[in-house]
């Protein structure tokens, strides 16, 4: 705020009428001299006579300037920068030189080195205010909407901080796309000029809506078996006005890329893509990205030049199977060629071959045998094959297996502690078990996992026919090969036979009358049970009038084992949201940890190195859900789009073997500061004429920056006369008056 004014020494009527007295005689001289004196000399001498009156009645009336500015460092102005991903993503700024630059660069490069008064720079986003970062060049996108009503109201706000310098005005940087559904630029602005600071205004960007090229992939999740080639289809449209010679790229989760085409893509037309892919034999989920390049500068949306697409490549399926015998006879030496012969199958045992020590102990030493139990294809090490361990005792001995075939004598001695590890590998891990012979041998325990009752034993007099049920769990062509008159029994079979079934059980195999149930099957908690009187199926393989009867037990078996095996529930099972992820959006990442008990973890140590887009890798943490027992999960914001591959670590007691997993999801830009980017100056005229300030225009005057009124400020007068080049001047003036008039000869 400037004031000019006067402050004379005397009266002002006193000083009028000396100039006018001295004007009087400056004109008598003139007069007077008009005779004797050449007319330009007269001329010199009156301008320098008339000069010198001036500045004496300067000196009289003493003129002086006063300014009102505000106290250096006793207010602040805050720069709210745009830092939302609109500004980052959009190269439609333009510099200097005419080139275009991102919104942020343009922003940035408008900031002055040095200010008039104490500074405090800021940017903003969806979270809030942020600290000015060290490398504004660098600086990446902060997540999230554009709130910028909800930034401009903390600044207001931050006048409430103890200790907080007061607000002289605000200056506001963005291209005006308010994106924020809880935020409003014109209730702040209405706060504003209630508080009387003036919001000033520079906008970057273009309101008008650029041309776009896309590329895109129509199936988001894609299935191919392990082993065979993917072919990947890519779209790409264009709306710009002139074709362009486009490029696709694939790449893996890794970055690693796999192929390369291109392409001319004409306006308004979709350009399709194929690719050819060799995906490997790793199964699982695998991410592969289509990259778009050769497209023109002005691309209005940077984000849709990539897109991804999740690969399930899926293994054939293998399923492991644990024998469990007491001196078993050929049944098992049948079914591991089985085994041998079947890729999806893998057959581990444990067999016993001896009796109790007390039973040998009338036996010489040398006599005594050196183990009971045979383990044979355990993946255990040196140290648990060397022991004489007998049947499983805890539940982790079953926890790499599918399903168990149990022969029923086998279990007859079983401990309280072995039956309840079988149960708990059924009920709790999903596990499936086939019991053959006669359930009356089984320990009360396990005689509850029968889904049949009423055993007898029988032999086979006659070729028996046996009856399948065709809507169970034998599939359509499986049936058919299983059915009456190609599954039978050979004569002299031994076999039990039941009589009832429990109201849950559904019945497999009957035999030519219907009468005596030979295979039934149900489930039992989360897993299934199946029971089998059928204890010489090897048979099958020597039958005479069977034309292949090795394939009719390997159908057999295999079928019912892949039965079994369905239900196994694994230790580590990720839960991701079924919606896709959205970009600067907080999401919840879970994990189900089950424990060596087959029980639900409730004291697991769980963390995930998450693998972002750009390669960078992240730890999470992960903390015990509140509402369920075993459940673990951390909030995560995917920072941009793409594939984030998640591997899962958990440690469910503190004794216990790390085990991991392995997840994939997708991050896509669904905010609407990509599908809305164009900016609105119109807007932040708009802010600025409602709070009186000023619109800015390069280049920007910073000194003249409507500032608030009620700020610290301090006068500051300024009398122009009063120095000494004046004195100078008028001594200078007033001698060479003197000078031209002795030249001539004047007094």
């Amino acid at each position: 705020m400037s004031h000019y004014s006067l402050q004379p020494i005397c009266p002002v009527w006193v000083i009028a009428m000396w100039g006018l007295v001295c004007l009087g005689l400056i004109l008598h001289a003139w007069r007077r001299q008009q005779a004797t004196v050449p007319l330009r000399i007269r001329l010199w001498l009156l301008g320098l006579r008339l000069i010198v009156l001036v500045l004496l009645m300067g000196i009289l009336l003493r003129p002086w300037h006063e300014k009102t500015i505000p106290q250096p460092g006793a207010s602040r102005v805050v720069f709210l920068v745009d830092a939302s991903p609109s500004m980052f993503d959009c190269k439609d700024a333009i510099e200097v030189d005419g080139n275009p630059v991102r919104r942020w660069d343009a922003a940035c490069a408008t900031l002055p080195d040095e200010y008039p008064w104490k500074a405090e720079l800021l940017r903003f986003g969806e979270n809030g205010l942020v600290a000015w970062p060290k490398s504004p060049s660098a600086a990446s996108a902060l997540p999230g909407d554009t709130p910028i009503g909800k930034a401009l109201d903390e600044a207001l706000d931050s006048q409430r901080r103890p200790g907080a310098l007061p607000l002289a005005a605000i200056v506001l940087f963005s291209d005006g796309h308010e994106t924020a559904s809880d935020s409003s630029l014109i209730e702040a602005a209405k706060h504003a000029r209630a508080q009387q600071i003036p919001v000033s205004t520079l906008t970057f960007g273009s309101s008008a809506i650029p041309p776009n090229a896309k590329v895109s992939i129509p199936s988001k999740s894609l299935t191919v078996l392990q082993g065979e080639n993917l072919t990947l289809p890519v779209q790409v449209t264009s709306d710009f006005p002139t074709p362009f010679q486009a490029q696709v790229s694939i790449s893996d989760e890794t970055g690693r890329p796999l192929a390369t085409q291109s392409r001319q893509v004409e306006a308004d037309r979709p350009t399709e893509f194929a690719f050819e892919l060799d995906v490997g034999d790793t199964p699982g989920e695998h991410a592969y990205t289509a990259t778009l390049s050769g497209f023109p500068a002005q691309d209005g949306r940077p984000d849709d030049n990539q897109d991804t697409v999740v690969v399930h490549i899926e293994a054939p399926p293998h399923y492991r199977l644990l024998y469990l015998a007491d001196n078993p006879l050929w049944e098992w030496r049948f079914l591991r060629t089985v085994a041998e012969n079947t890729k999806d199958l893998e057959i581990s045992a444990i067999i016993r071959i001896g009796r109790d020590p007390e039973a040998h102990a009338h036996l010489p030493t040398d006599f005594q045998p050196a183990r009971l139990f045979h383990r044979i294809n355990l993946h255990e090490d040196a140290v648990a094959a060397a022991e004489d361990r007998g049947f499983p005792t805890e539940p982790s001995e079953y926890a790499a297996f599918d399903a168990v075939v149990l022969e029923c004598t086998a279990a007859s001695s079983w401990t309280e502690e072995q039956c309840s590890a079988l149960l708990a590998f059924v009920e709790r891990r999903g596990g499936g078990v086939l019991l053959t012979g006669n359930p009356e041998t089984l320990p009360e325990a396990l005689r509850r996992l029968t889904p049949v009752g009423g055993w007898e034993e029988h032999q086979a007099t006659v070729r028996n026919s046996l009856l399948v049920n065709r809507e169970f769990i034998f599939e359509a062509e499986g049936a058919s090969r299983l059915g009456t008159g190609k599954l039978a029994l050979p004569i002299q079979t031994r076999y039990w036979g039941a009589h009832s079934q429990k109201p849950a059980a559904r019945v497999a195999i009957r035999d030519e009358n219907g009468d005596i149930l030979l295979a039934a099957m149900g489930n039992y908690g989360a897993g299934r049970v199946a029971w089998l009187g059928l204890t010489e199926t090897w048979r099958w393989c020597l039958a005479e009038t069977e034309l292949d009867g090795q394939a009719i037990h390997r159908e057999f078996w295999e079928t019912l084992l892949n039965w079994l095996s369905q239900n196994r529930q694994p230790i580590l099972r990720a839960e991701l949201p079924a919606e896709e992820f959205a970009t600067g959006k907080p999401a919840m990442l879970g994990i189900w940890v089950t424990g060596p008990d087959f029980l639900p973890a409730p004291a697991a140590q769980v963390q995930a190195r998450i693998r972002l887009p750009d390669q960078t890798s992240q730890v999470l943490a992960f903390s015990p859900s509140s509402e369920e027992i075993g459940f673990y999960q951390a909030e995560f914001i995917p920072p941009r789009p793409g594939a984030y591959t998640v591997e899962f670590t958990a440690l469910a007691t503190p004794d216990a073997i790390a085990v991991s997993t392995q997840a994939i999801f997708l991050a896509r830009n669904l905010s609407r500061e990509a599908q809305e980017s164009a900016a609105c100056p119109e807007i932040m005229s708009d802010i600025a004429r409602m709070t009186n300030g000023v619109v800015l225009q390069p280049p920007i005057h910073w000194s003249k920056l409507p500032l608030a009124e009620q700020i610290p400020r301090h006068v500051v007068r300024h009398y122009f006369l009063e120095n000494g080049w004046f004195l100078f001047l008028l001594v200078l003036i007033w001698g060479t008056e003197w000078w031209l008039r002795r030249r001539h000869g004047l007094k």
